[in-house]
């Protein structure tokens, strides 16, 4: 079985006619329903989407199944009880025939029970390396892989590595290597991965970043050879390519590319990179949506037929600066949304305020009602009115967003969820926002992610139990990436802070709930607090040795500073289990 999350993967027939093509088919997340629970009874499942036509067949785990033709933006296919018999993570395609058609974007279908707790931690056996990551089934062993953008110490040579999954949420300690890069300085790069040869194998588009002030991100195609190698091929682009789809409907996937400097090719701002027979792309017409700087990153960009055209259409995170038609306002954040022609080209761009700035964005249907909407990593969501417009913003507390984010059903209860990577002064964090089903997100669930992780964050199933895992990545050069596994026990909260307290003084105590997410009791090794300020916290606790299914305990936890200013230290839980310890960070200031 093939599991891949988050990833845009396209499958085309090898053999691609141009004349009266069948478009490539493009699933909408989430799907209807999102989630079942193992042992369930077969159902029906919807599949929305863009570009279906009447011999279009759902695929489930890489099997056909019963397929019903609705119109060209939704089928429905019949899955059995043995599908969902037992937890697992499916993937879902929709698959079109020649000419054109091939294979949709992977979206997910996770069978477990749900749980109001997504407890992460980091997995301390999986041995991976400082870089930018990207996740699929690069060697098509049917477990999901890791790759990771790397770069050596001169700054003269990058390329990727990729750590073949073990399906047990380990990896092989050796990665496969390709050098994409020689005697050209790199000291960044980020990875998009999609089926840009229309072989059934991985692709990745390899965005670089020079850093010296003077040029735009860039990248190039790296043809997967379906073992964990790559082709580097003469296929080139400006900017850095967020978004992929067949934008023109021709069969063939295209790629959005955004940011970057008008002194290097006299467009600062969105591009549209068509696809053509033999591999080869042209740069149709773009719209100008502002950039940071010279060497600005490229600013997200998200795919989705807003207006039930069938056409896709695109909407792209803009910067403050204006440029271009329909740029931003002056210090505005926000969202451009432009409806696709269905040529490759779009029509002027929709300027949609949000209170809270962002890198990135993704369009969903965050409500259940068959219109996409778009969520940033801002933490704010536009609801979709199903016309191309878009309800005002509502947006979170404001984050200090690392410029990365993935959807999907965290918890099992069939609402869309959001992970992001966050920091605060020198700390990065993964942020967990636990979908309502409306559009709106509960208070975050907040775990400490490595230091210099702010640069990329990818989601799978690395363990094959039906849970969503993470996978952080770095960009400092120093940081290893780490794999953060979603465990059999979890911590609530997920960290304290105490605030203010006198020295000498100790506070009232604050309380960390400890439960037991197996079906059978959970050993107890040790429960302690570490850290610089350890002696500044004192914990007691009613857990004993052994913790029976479903079971919780309680861990009192005070400050006492002993000296002014802030203290920080760790409540660690020690346990016999997948993903331990579980950790909670403890702060507070000595006044």
């Amino acid at each position: 079985m093939v599991k891949r999350l988050s990833v845009l993967l396209f499958t085309l027939a090898a053999t691609l006619t141009l004349a009266q093509s069948n478009p490539t088919p493009f699933v909408n997340q989430p799907l209807a329903p999102e989630s079942a629970k193992p042992g369930s009874s077969g159902f029906v499942l919807t599949v929305n989407g863009t570009g279906f036509v009447s011999a279009s067949t759902v695929v489930w785990n890489g099997s056909a199944r019963s397929t019903q033709f609705v119109s060209s933006s939704q089928l429905t296919a019949t899955i059995s009880a043995s599908d969902v018999a037992k937890a697992a993570m499916a993937s879902v395609t929709v698959v079109s025939p020649p000419p054109g058609g091939g294979s949709s974007n992977v979206v997910d279908f996770v069978i477990r029970n749900a749980s109001k707790r997504v407890p992460f931690a980091p997995d301390l056996v999986a041995r991976l390396e400082p870089g930018a990551v990207a996740v699929a089934d690069f060697n098509s062993d049917g477990e999901l892989d890791v790759a990771i953008a790397w770069w050596d110490g001169a700054y003269k040579s990058g390329g990727v590595d990729v750590y073949l999954g073990n399906g047990d949420g380990t990896f092989a300690h050796k990665p496969i290597r390709t050098e994409v890069f020689v005697q050209a300085a790199t000291v960044s790069a980020w990875l998009q991965v999609a089926d840009f040869n229309a072989d059934g194998k991985p692709d990745i588009a390899f965005n670089r970043l020079d850093g010296d002030g003077n040029d735009p991100p860039y990248g190039v195609i790296l043809l997967g050879n379906g073992d964990g190698t790559f082709t580097v091929t003469n296929n080139s682009y400006v900017l850095a390519s967020p978004a992929v789809g067949d934008i023109n409907g021709d069969g063939l996937p295209d790629f959005v590319t955004t940011g970057g400097a008008a002194a290097w090719d006299g467009q600062c701002g969105t591009e549209i990179y068509l696809a053509k027979a033999g591999r080869t792309y042209t740069i149709s017409a773009g719209f100008g949506q502002g950039c940071a700087n010279d060497a600005g990153y490229g600013e997200g960009a998200a795919l989705g037929d807003f207006n039930h055209d069938g056409k896709l259409d695109v909407a792209v995170i803009c910067s403050a600066l204006p440029k271009g038609q329909g740029g931003c306002v002056t210090s505005g954040a926000g969202v451009l949304v432009a409806l696709g022609n269905g040529d490759g080209t779009f029509q002027p761009p929709v300027y949609y305020g949000t209170a809270n700035g962002a890198s990135v964005i993704t369009a969903a249907d965050l409500n259940g009602d068959g219109n996409l909407g778009l969520v940033t990593d801002g933490v704010c969501t536009l609801l979709g009115n199903g016309d191309g417009t878009f309800k005002p913003a509502t947006c979170s507390s404001p984050v200090n967003t690392a410029g990365t984010m993935v959807l999907g059903d965290f918890n099992g209860d069939g609402k869309l969820d959001v992970a992001l990577l966050s920091y605060s002064s020198s700390s990065y964090f993964i942020n967990v926002y636990l979908g309502k089903g409306d559009g709106t997100f509960a208070s975050p669930l907040i775990y400490p992610a490595p230091v210099g992780a702010g640069v990329s964050l990818a989601a799978g199933d690395f363990n094959n139990d039906g849970r969503t895992d993470l996978v952080v990545g770095s960009a400092d050069g120093v940081t290893n990436a780490v794999v953060f596994l979603q465990t059999v026990a979890g911590v609530s909260p997920t960290s304290i802070a105490f605030g203010n307290q006198p020295v000498g003084k100790k506070s009232p105590p604050r309380t960390v709930t400890f439960t037991n997410d197996k079906a059978f009791s959970l050993k107890i090794n040790h429960i302690q607090i570490v850290g610089n300020n350890s002696n500044e916290f004192q914990q007691t606790n009613n857990c004993g040795p052994t913790l029976p299914a479903g079971g919780s305990c309680q861990i009192k936890v005070r400050f006492q500073p002993n000296t002014r200013g802030r203290a920080a230290a760790d409540i660690v839980v020690r346990y016999d289990g997948t993903g331990g310890p579980q950790t909670a960070p403890l702060s507070g200031t000595g006044t």
